[in-house]
C-alpha cells in the first residue's frame, strides 16, 4: 500500500479506512472563522460532533476540501478534530480558479505556483508545521 499524509503525520493508507473525499469540516464562505454567516461551518461544537458522529458509523478519513485559510481552512483545527475523533484527516492546498483571494496568485511564474505547492505538502500549511 501507499503512503497517505494526513494532519497528524503520514500513514499507511490500508489505515484510512471508508473515507469520504470531499468534505468541509471547517469553512467559511467569506474566509477565517465567521461565525456569523448562516451557512458557516465554523461552529466548533457542531463540526466536532459530526466528526465524532462520522467516526461512530464507521467513518475512517476525511479529505477536507478546504484549500486555503482564506477559505477557513485552518490546520490547526484540523489537527484538533482528528486527535479528538480517531478520524484521519486529509488537508487539501489548491487554488479556485480566477476567485477573489487568488488574484494575487494568478500573477505567479511556473515555479512560484510549484515553490508554493511543494511547500503546503512537504513544509506545513498557513505557516504551520501541519
Amino acid at each position: 500500500m501507499g503512503i497517505v499524509r494526513t494532519v497528524l503525520g503520514d500513514i499507511d493508507s490500508s489505515l484510512l479506512g471508508f473515507t469520504m473525499a470531499h468534505e468541509h469540516v471547517f469553512f467559511s464562505p467569506r474566509g477565517g472563522h465567521d461565525v456569523d454567516t448562516p451557512w458557516s461551518l465554523w461552529r466548533w461544537d457542531e463540526q466536532y460532533q459530526i466528526v465524532k458522529d462520522y467516526k461512530a458509523k464507521g467513518g475512517g478519513c476525511l479529505v477536507d476540501a478546504g484549500w486555503s485559510k482564506e477559505a477557513g481552512r485552518s490546520p490547526e483545527e484540523l489537527k484538533k478534530v482528528s486527535e479528538l475523533t480517531g478520524v484521519h484527516i486529509i488537508a487539501c492546498t489548491g487554488t479556485l480558479g480566477d476567485h477573489a483571494v487568488n488574484r494575487e496568485r494568478m500573477e505567479w511564474s511556473i515555479d512560484e505556483v510549484a515553490d508554493f505547492f511543494e511547500k503546503e505538502v512537504t513544509v506545513g500549511m498557513d505557516d504551520t508545521d501541519i
